[in-house]
């Protein structure tokens, strides 16, 4: 009976997938997408490394400047590059698996989200090379003398911000034709009312709302597990609010399943749970935003844009 339905429910999405040259090629050009910008992630996340290596090679050799340098803080600092490099990594796998459940489930919306996040993708691919700048700027100012680090950004950045542009590009004339496309077939679904489009609509943003959500909190998880070595330079006060910030992403993927579980099941206990949980949720991020702004001010441009997203994410998901 479950291998019956499953193969039913595959038939059903392949025939979806398959429903237009459009509907095909949004698809393969995402799983491409994703391929490629994964290996141009690696690579720069490999020259990370390389860096990181140099570095450390070099103050082996210099024990003179080794003494004076803060290696500890310089370590700590490609860490934060190395944790950035996993979220748009990441991110890509997420994206492929949005594109194809949109089609499959002809969901305009989400393919409008999606080409906002692949805009913006492209656009952050530069700021990313500026926090490399920076961070190697930090690093000779923290460690005099290790001047002999190059990025090479004309290998590295420069083909993953042209590549994520053209992908970019591609995607905003296949929405214009799936809006098309889906503009007579977006609400005439056999388990749907007709005459309740709206309802409908609302149902796809928070379905589409908390997956964004889910995925914003393993990108945030990614990002405070990468802060852990700068605890020990830290005040108490600031250790205890990390280990709030922790726990509460530790306890939203289970609210986050019991939303979309309350949600399907229409059980108004576990919506009104959920709420209270992200009402917290909420709270927790907006007081982040400051401790953002000064890792901004140092040259960590991501994580205050990753707690923006988040924190209006959460918002609409609330409403």
């Amino acid at each position: 009976m479950i291998l019956k339905t499953l193969k039913k429910s595959l038939k059903w999405k392949w025939e979806r997938i398959n429903l237009s040259n459009d509907t095909k090629s949004f698809v393969i050009m995402s799983l491409l997408q994703a391929i490629t910008l994964i290996i141009l992630q690696i690579r720069i996340a490999l020259r990370n490394t390389s860096l990181s290596d140099q570095m450390e090679s070099y103050l082996e050799q210099n024990k003179t400047l080794a003494a004076s340098c803060e290696m500890v803080l310089a370590d700590n600092r490609l860490t934060l590059l190395f944790a950035e490099n996993f979220c748009f990594i990441f991110f890509q796998i997420f994206q492929f698996y949005f594109c194809s459940h949109a089609i499959v489930h002809q969901n305009m919306i989400q393919i409008f989200v999606i080409l906002g996040l692949d805009i913006a993708n492209a656009l952050y691919g530069i700021v990313q090379q500026d926090e490399v700048a920076i961070e190697l700027n930090i690093i000779t100012a923290s460690c005099p003398g290790v001047y002999q680090l190059s990025p090479y950004y004309e290998s590295y950045e420069y083909p993953n911000v042209i590549v994520s542009s053209a992908f970019a590009l591609a995607k905003l004339i296949l929405t214009w034709r799936l809006f098309i496309l889906f503009e007579r077939k977006m609400y005439e679904k056999p388990d749907i009312e007709l005459h309740k489009p709206t309802l409908y609509r609302k149902m796809l943003i928070f379905v589409m709302m908390l997956k964004l959500a889910a995925f914003l909190v393993v990108i945030n998880a990614s990002l405070t597990a990468a802060i852990i070595p700068f605890l020990g330079r830290q005040s108490m006060m600031f250790v205890i609010a990390y280990a709030i910030h922790a726990s509460i992403l530790l306890f939203s993927i289970p609210a986050l399943i019991l939303a979309f579980n309350s949600f399907i099941r229409q059980w108004k206990i576990g919506m009104y749970i959920f709420l209270v949980f992200w009402v917290f949720f909420v709270a927790d991020f907006a007081f982040l935003i400051k401790d953002g702004i000064s890792a901004a001010s140092d040259g960590w441009y991501f994580w205050i844009s990753t707690i923006f997203v988040t924190l209006i994410t959460a918002l609409v998901s609330d409403n």
